[in-house]
């Protein structure tokens, strides 16, 4: 990609947000507003300076974290297992030059991926065991840890890297970028083991999947590619399910994918047949990052007009987070789920340096042929779609709670309880309980921050604003 092109995605990034919102990123940090009708001010946070990207979670010892990565160039780490009005990031990356557009928690050490549009992904080391408060009687101090300098610095790309992952059961991880590439990495040496080329745009999003050897990455170019690292001789194929940019892709299990885009479509596939998708929801605004609840098959869809929504597997819409929950488009949500785990290493420096030592580990090799097309017998390159199974219009605002046929199985084989964070480029933190009841949800953030629940016939959604 030249140097035009480069500056022509970057100005319409840049002017969606703006003309959308009619709001400068450079603007004041948000300091929070009283509601006399809901709640009060319980406090001003300012975590970051500008937009947020991204927000993801992990779990270690009984203890919750989410991490979001901002505008304003920082990550930040925060015990959310116990939520007052105290909170305060524990952690804070500070190593990136410019905006960091995704991060991602290690699944089973202290390591955390982050993407940058400096051009480069880091990989660091979290330390949840040096900062976790005693809940007993000490509360956690108010300063938090600052880390600036990476375990590996990863270079090899040659513009923005906008999305980063995990590869489970491998030392490896996924960094995509507006280059067009897709590259993995091992993450004990940082050495670049294989590039994934075939986009014909800038990248937009890459997903490991949990349980096997399979990547999906999506582009501007309207596509998104599985890349099959399973069998000896690795293919790519290419879905062409969206009339626009594809902005966000991930896997839904084992066996399905989501796909969302700026089509305003969210899509289910099932991987043993990708032919045509098996449900297509059509949203009111275009899709910013789908997340997964992969203990309860529910996902979240942050849409650019504000809004929050939820369905099941199955594309029962479960609920709708109040648009007014955020005042500029919503980028991100994650769930508190008990997916993954994270351990920790023994530090007491307040600006921790950090060095590599470690040993390099066996490369996969790269698709036997030119991943610019399918090359092999189970690949294929996909047409527009047939008319899907099922399709479903999600454009009304008038009901902020809602489920179609079977909507709230989910809940009767599980703990009735669910809790979500959302984030968005207003830079605030929202947190939010999803739960079975016939009356309202009163927790603690309600009684501190006098918030009134809202109570439906088979569930109540209600958000907090303790960020």
């Amino acid at each position: 990609m030249d140097f035009t092109s480069q500056w022509l995605l970057a100005s319409q990034l840049s002017q969606k947000i703006k003309s959308t919102y009619k709001l400068k990123t450079s603007s004041k940090i948000f300091k929070g507003q009283s509601n006399s009708s809901s709640s009060h001010l319980i406090g001003t946070y300012e975590w970051h300076k500008d937009g947020i990207w991204y927000i993801t979670s992990s779990q270690k010892n009984g203890h919750q974290y989410i991490a979001t990565a901002s505008a304003d160039s920082t990550i930040n780490v925060c015990d959310v297992t116990r939520i007052d009005y105290n909170l305060t990031p524990c952690v804070i990356y500070a190593g990136h030059q410019s905006s960091v557009n995704c991060v991602k928690f290690h699944y089973a050490n202290d390591l955390v991926l982050t993407a940058s549009g400096d051009g480069t992904a880091h990989i660091w080391r979290f330390n949840p065991d040096l900062f976790r408060s005693d809940y007993d009687g000490e509360q956690m101090g108010e300063e938090a840890t600052i880390i600036k300098t990476p375990l590996h610095e990863l270079d090899d790309h040659h513009n923005v890297v906008v999305s980063c992952d995990w590869m489970s059961g491998l030392e490896q991880c996924v960094t995509a970028s507006w280059d067009q590439m897709a590259n993995i990495y091992d993450y004990q040496t940082g050495e670049l083991i294989v590039q994934l080329a075939g986009h014909d745009q800038a990248l937009t999003d890459v997903c490991a999947c949990e349980s096997t050897r399979l990547i999906v990455t999506s582009s501007h170019d309207t596509t998104f590619r599985l890349w099959d690292f399973r069998d000896a001789i690795h293919s790519v194929s290419v879905f062409q399910g969206h009339s626009r940019s594809v902005t966000s892709t991930c896997f839904l299990g084992a066996d399905k994918i989501l796909s969302g885009g700026d089509d305003r479509n969210v899509k289910v596939w099932d991987l043993k047949n990708m032919r045509s998708p098996l449900i297509t929801i059509s949203m009111e605004s275009g899709i910013n990052k789908l997340s997964v609840s992969q203990q309860h098959n529910l996902f979240t869809i942050p849409l650019d007009n504000r809004n929050v929504r939820i369905y099941d597997i199955n594309g029962n819409r479960i609920c709708r987070l109040s648009r007014d929950s955020h005042n500029r488009m919503v980028t991100c949500a994650t769930w508190l789920d008990p997916t993954s785990t994270i351990t920790g290493t023994s530090t007491t420096s307040n600006i921790i340096q950090q060095s590599s030592q470690s040993q390099p580990q066996p490369p996969p090799q790269p698709p036997s042929s030119s991943t610019s097309t399918a090359t092999s017998s189970t690949s294929m390159i996909m047409s527009p779609p047939p008319p899907p199974l099922s399709k479903i219009s999600d454009t009304s605002n008038t009901s902020a709670m809602g489920t179609g046929n079977g909507g709230s199985d989910f809940f009767n084989n599980n703990n009735n309880t669910l809790t979500l964070f959302t984030c968005a480029f207003d830079r605030r933190i929202k947190y939010s309980r999803l739960t079975e009841t016939s009356g309202p949800v009163v927790d603690l953030m309600t009684a501190v921050s006098g918030s009134k629940a809202v109570s439906a016939p088979w569930s109540s959604c209600v958000t907090y604003s303790p960020f």
